[in-house]
């Protein structure tokens, strides 16, 4: 097997694309400097939403959380804010990183007023942290005609991780295959 083949991610050394390649030696032993670097793909993964209306005063969301807690649910993400249309209530979205199937875990979305969100699609994308990560999603979702309701994201050490909600789960299944294909 060629260097080319086991390894096409390093190109043969060519004396004469020193001056404008970025040839580095320690990569001479597989024919010379890597022509492009090895991107990881993007992690896409569907994930279920579910909803309440709580108070908005202190120890609201600690109620909710309550329950799940107690039943063992991982949560993936949590966000709460307050509605300004209605003074003195709030609303917070929950999304557990496996699907709520235990029967424990279905009373525990019961026992703290949780529904199934099924007005929103939602997605977690997780990938290699770099500048432009988030832009070069959202470019490729606007190129191809998906709007977004909602978007999170943050950097935990050398991944960002991010999800998207979408008004229908058709929007998010077109989005998913977009996003698999961003580099």
């Amino acid at each position: 097997m060629s260097r080319q083949a086991c390894c096409p991610e390093f190109a043969v050394f060519d004396p004469g694309n020193l001056i404008r390649s970025n040839y580095n030696p320690k990569w001479a032993h597989l024919g010379g400097s890597p022509k492009r670097r090895h991107v990881m793909p993007l992690k896409v993964q569907k994930i279920a939403v579910y909803t309440a209306e709580i108070d908005d005063r202190p120890g609201a969301l600690a109620e909710k959380l309550a329950p799940l807690a107690d039943a063992k649910v991982d949560l993936a993400f949590a966000i709460a804010r307050r509605k300004p249309d209605v003074p003195g209530k709030g609303v917070v979205y929950l999304g557990p990183i496996r699907p709520i199937k235990s029967k424990q875990a279905k009373t525990a979305l019961e026992t703290a007023g949780l529904v199934d969100a099924s007005d929103l699609a939602a997605l977690r994308i997780e990938g290699p942290n770099k500048p432009g990560a988030l832009h070069a999603v959202t470019k490729a979702l606007a190129g191809a005609g998906i709007n977004l309701r909602g978007v999170s994201a943050s950097v935990i050490g050398k991944s960002w991780v991010c999800f998207l909600a979408f008004d229908s789960a058709d929007d998010a299944d077109k989005a998913a295959k977009v996003i698999k294909k961003v580099k």
